[in-house]
C-alpha cells in the first residue's frame, strides 16, 4: 500500500529538522556560557537563543525541502537566497525583513531574551507568525510537489 505523500513530506521535514538542530544548537549552547559566563541571566539568554535557533532551523528546513521538491536547481536557488536575500538585502532594505527567516529568528531571539542584536528587529509575535507560515507553506508545497511526482518505469 502506498504511503501518503503528505506523510513523506512530513517525515522529510522532521528528520532534516532534527539533524539540523543536532548540528546547530550545541554550538549555540556552548558559545553562550563561554562568551558571557555561567550566571543565571546569561544562561537564560543562551537558552533563548537556542530556542530561536531551533525555530529558525525548522523554518529553513521546511523552505529548502520544498525548494528541493519543486526544482532541480535547489542548491543554486538556496545559495542565492541565503547569500543575496538574507545576507545583503534583508539587512539593508527595511521592508524585506518581513520575508527573511533570519530576521524572524533574530526577532524571536530578541523577544525571548530581552536583548536586541540590531537596530530594528521584528516584534516577537510577527516573528513567530513568519516562522510558522514559512514552515507550513514549505510543508504544503513539498506535499503538493510529491503528489505530482510520477515514478516512471524503465524502457
Amino acid at each position: 500500500k502506498p504511503i501518503p505523500r503528505w506523510l513523506t513530506a512530513l517525515v522529510k521535514i522532521v528528520v532534516a529538522s532534527g539533524l539540523t538542530i543536532l548540528l546547530v544548537v550545541p554550538p549555540v549552547l556552548l558559545t553562550g556560557p563561554l562568551v558571557a559566563g555561567f550566571d543565571s541571566g546569561n544562561l537564560g539568554t543562551t537558552l533563548g537563543y537556542a530556542v530561536a535557533t531551533m525555530a529558525g532551523a525548522v523554518a529553513y528546513v521546511a523552505g529548502f525541502v520544498a525548494l528541493g521538491a519543486i526544482t532541480s536547481r535547489a542548491l543554486l536557488m538556496g545559495l542565492g537566497y541565503v547569500l543575496l536575500w538574507e545576507g545583503a538585502l534583508a539587512g539593508i532594505l527595511e521592508g524585506t525583513r518581513y520575508f527573511s527567516v533570519r530576521q524572524a529568528t533574530l526577532g524571536l531571539a530578541a523577544g525571548l531574551t530581552g536583548e536586541s542584536r540590531g537596530d530594528d528587529v521584528l516584534e516577537p509575535t510577527i516573528s513567530i507568525v513568519i516562522l510558522a507560515v514559512v514552515t507550513v507553506v514549505g510543508f504544503l508545497l513539498t506535499a503538493r510537489a510529491l503528489q505530482r511526482f510520477q515514478v516512471r518505469a524503465g524502457d
